[in-house]
């Protein structure tokens, strides 16, 4: 996985933590040579 950012800090899944928290849903759409995209919905507010 080659990250688009440039931090040094390494990463927790801490967004995906939140994103199922608050309700939502994260799914990867895989492709080989190309690479994974990560989706995500949040629920609206009420």
């Amino acid at each position: 996985m080659q990250r688009i950012c440039t931090s040094t800090v390494a990463g927790t899944a801490r967004g995906i933590t939140e994103v199922r928290h608050h309700g939502g849903r994260v799914w990867p759409n895989a492709r080989v040579g190309q690479g994974t995209t990560f989706y995500f919905t949040l629920k609206g507010a009420s």
